[in-house]
């Protein structure tokens, strides 16, 4: 089964990129491979942890850092 999250920002990173997307990501797991519209393929390298003070908004989004530079507006698993 695929699953599409829609991309809200993204910021280069040295040579990777950090992304947030859109909705929580209980799919996302460090390492996995993951794709955007165009069917191109990158490595998810870590999920990112919201610190601090937080509201609901923010357990819609998830911040992940991925291999290389990403552009796309779709992540796909």
């Amino acid at each position: 089964m695929m699953d599409t999250y829609n991309v809200l920002h993204t910021m280069i990173i040295g040579k990777n990129t950090a992304v947030v997307v859109d909705r929580a990501g209980e799919e996302f797991r460090n390492g996995i491979e993951i794709k955007d519209e165009n069917d191109q393929t990158y490595k998810l390298l870590s999920i990112g942890l919201v610190g601090g003070r937080t509201d609901e908004s923010s357990c819609n989004r998830t911040s992940i850092l991925i291999e290389g530079i990403f552009s796309s507006e779709k992540i796909i698993i």
